[in-house]
């Protein structure tokens, strides 16, 4: 099959090296440097998997971690792995995936009834199905919601891969390698500074990859790639890509985790597939960018609807056109180079702008263009079952309530833009007290309770010459204040487009008559409709909205679910987004394998067989053991064909009649002295020992530093 949807000359991948891979058993083509989603797209494949209640058609929404539901089963060197963004998985040789959540196959899904019964399945339902008859439970309820839970299928296999542990200290830990990563990354380094540079994606520069820019006259991708090689050569840097930073933890520490060879066919030999990194740094920069908001209008998952940025770098980074008649519905600026770029390439976009007027230097790029711009216009619904094939239109008022004439125009794909929200799951996780922005419509860090500070769209700024100034300065002081030098980097010029303010305005009213499902989250099925469900029943916690409709949680974690979830509670219950609140970002912030969180100890390395000074006397004497702690105890001695219980019995008449031994040679002794012996017993255990009189002993309960139990004893104060 030839990939129709691909453009020449133009984009990052090696097509010197073609590549084969297997997609729902139909084999297609793509290039060294693709990921399966661009892949596919370029093979004209929009419909991937099926969304979770309802079992609608899903296809592609976001070009990485932002990716809702693009979501596969990978098949790899004989071992299979669920739940796999195809925007994250990057293409290689004999990669084989299918799609999840559907049966018998994703183009005719039986689970698609539940589409037609979606009136009977509203946010909450669970709650009330379930609760009766009583004798329902354990075998008709239980055994159906366990069928029902999760998409992929996980193996049961024995993993053969390898993963490892790294534990590393630096001075500055940046996460993120777009503009405000590199230029703080690259200050503090020049400044003497140890800096860890981590990047989620394989590819360095983040938006400057995608965006049309100038810097100390070059383009924003060879700037990015001149700073890239310079920390790669200096000897207090660490460069890593493919390395998400998911969670942040007490006391600096910050875990990553690091993808080496799922890239590739098959592990290479010596060689981890992936490896955890704990890391305890001085100082942490966040510059985790910002994530596309959607915006919200019917149908609006519908494979075919995605986000604007997503569109772009389809093009730009990979060469492939989402469509072909392409729709791009906005409520600011960044819709427009999106369209642009179509142009371009040849294509023929129509911008429905929300703004009645808006004036900027894109917006002229896009009129001296010839672009068709729509002012004032929404789109209401899109059309089309399993591909968009057309949009319902309307022109909106401009109180945004009511709308014009709907009409119908045709389109191969929606490319949504509803400005811009800024990933702080990292500073919330670290105990940043976060805040709202009434200018960009999100939250954004504020004050911060441990060594960290958030950079550029992060932190909401969206000017490229204010996201280096910042960073610069930013790296250069954080790296003295640590090394004492005083280094500086020359600030390079930038020439970028203006743009201007965006549009306050986010979900299209329903047409009259039409029942339009309106989505928020597209993951996990909730519609505008199940938050005003909620709602009326009585939920008026954001955290409790959470739960009884699942908005933002899954694998998703609110990335483009959660601020517009907040607006539209915010508008029922006629509040302020900040008195609303927003959910907890908890950690990871994209899923994590569970072989990575284990490492190496597995097996033996996990729990080493220790065996008693007079274990072979046991053996001799037909032990039956039994694992207790780390060590091989006897759990009675068998003679001929006594059962357990027999043996027992007999045994414990010996000892009541005769005389019974018992080796406690694998309990440990600690000698604990000095005059805070007591205070440090207290930090360890659960239990008071100041009060513990000389010559009397207690039983105690030891937890490890994360609070698990990890072992008792009897402690004597002597």
């Amino acid at each position: 099959m030839t990939q129709s949807f691909r453009l020449e000359n133009i984009g990052l991948i090696n097509r010197d090296k073609k590549l084969s891979f297997k997609f729902n058993g139909t084999i297609y083509h793509g290039y060294e440097g693709d990921t399966l989603a661009s892949a596919l797209i370029a093979n004209g494949i929009h419909l991937i998997g099926r969304s979770f209640k309802y079992h609608r058609p899903r296809g592609f929404f976001g070009a990485g971690v932002d990716e809702p539901y693009a979501i596969v089963q990978l098949y790899r060197n004989g071992e299979t792995e669920p739940n796999i963004k195809a925007t994250e998985q990057e293409l290689f040789e004999g990669l084989e995936a299918t799609s999840v959540n559907c049966w018998p196959s994703v183009n005719f899904d039986i689970g698609a009834i539940n589409n037609f019964l979606k009136v009977f399945l509203p946010a909450g339902f669970y709650y009330k199905t379930f609760m009766w008859p009583k004798s329902f439970w354990y075998k008709v309820y239980e055994p159906f919601i366990r069928k029902a839970a999760g998409l992929g299928v996980a193996s049961t296999k024995h993993d053969k891969e390898r993963y490892e542990h790294k534990y590393e200290y630096c001075d500055l830990l940046i996460a993120g390698s777009g503009p405000s990563g590199l230029a703080s990354a690259y200050a503090a380094a020049k400044n003497g500074a140890r800096v860890i540079l981590a990047e989620d994606k394989a590819r360095f520069g983040g938006t400057l990859l995608t965006s049309d820019v100038n810097i100390g006259n070059q383009s924003g991708k060879e700037w990015a790639d001149g700073i890239i090689s310079e920390l790669n050569e200096m000897p207090n840097v660490i460069v890593r890509n493919r390395s998400q930073v998911f969670g942040y933890y007490d006391h600096n520490m910050l875990v990553m985790s690091e993808r080496i060879s799922d890239h590739l066919p098959k592990t290479k030999k010596f060689h981890p597939k992936q490896r955890l990194w704990y890391i305890r740094a001085k100082e942490v920069l966040i510059s985790s960018g910002s994530i596309e908001r959607p915006l919200v209008f019917g149908n609006n998952d519908t494979p075919g609807v995605m986000l604007s940025s997503a569109a772009k770098e389809y093009l730009k980074v990979y060469g492939v056109l989402v469509g072909k008649k392409p729709l791009i519905f906005t409520n600011n600026d960044s819709g427009y180079e999106t369209a642009i770029e179509f142009k371009k390439n040849g294509v023929e976009p129509v911008i429905l702008d929300t703004r009645k007027e808006p004036q900027s230097e894109i917006i002229d790029e896009a009129k001296n263009l010839g672009i068709n711009i729509k002012s004032s216009y929404v789109v209401v619904a899109a059309q089309g079952y399993k591909k968009v094939k057309s949009a319902d239109i309307a022109k909106i008022s401009d109180d945004k309530t009511q709308l014009g004439t709907i009409e119908n125009i045709t389109c191969d794909c929606i490319c949504v833009s509803g400005f811009w929200t800024p990933t702080i799951h990292l500073a919330s996780q670290s105990g940043n007290k976060t805040q709202f922005n009434e200018k960009i419509d999100a939250f954004v860090p504020g004050v911060s309770k441990q060594n960290e500070k958030t950079l550029g769209a992060a932190n909401g700024v969206y000017t490229l010459e204010e996201t280096l100034k910042s960073s610069f300065d930013t790296g250069h002081e954080l790296s003295k204040k640590i090394t004492n030098n005083d280094n500086k980097i020359s600030f390079p010029g930038v020439v970028e487009k203006k743009s201007t303010l965006h549009d306050k305005f986010w979900c299209v009213p329903l047409p009259q008559g039409k029942n339009y499902k309106r989505f928020l989250d597209f993951q996990n099925d909730v519609a505008v409709s199940d938050i005003e469900i909620a709602l009326k029943e009585g939920y008026r916690s954001i955290e409790h909205v959470k739960r009884y409709t699942t908005l933002g949680m899954a694998t998703d974690q609110g990335k483009t679910s959660n601020l517009n979830g907040l607006q539209l509670v915010s508008d029922i219950e006629n509040k302020v987004v900040p008195a609303v609140g927003h959910t907890t970002f908890r950690p990871p912030y994209t899923p994590v394998s569970i072989g990575a969180i284990v490492g190496r100890e597995v097996g033996k390395h996990s729990k080493p067989t220790r065996k008693s000074p007079i274990h072979s006397w046991h053996e001799k004497n037909n032990a039956v053991f039994v694992d207790a702690g780390v060590w091989l105890r006897p759990r009675y001695y068998k003679q001929g064909n006594e059962t357990l219980f027999e043996g027992s019995k007999r045994e414990a008449k010996n000892v009541r009649l005769n005389v019974g031994v018992c080796d406690v040679t694998t309990l440990g002794k600690i000698d604990i002295k000095g005059p805070d012996a007591a205070e440090l017993l207290n930090r360890v255990y659960t239990n008071a020992w100041l009060k513990l009189p000389v010559g009397k002993a207690r039983y105690g309960v030891m937890l490890r530093e994360d609070g698990i139990v990890m072992d008792d004893g009897t402690t004597t104060r002597i």
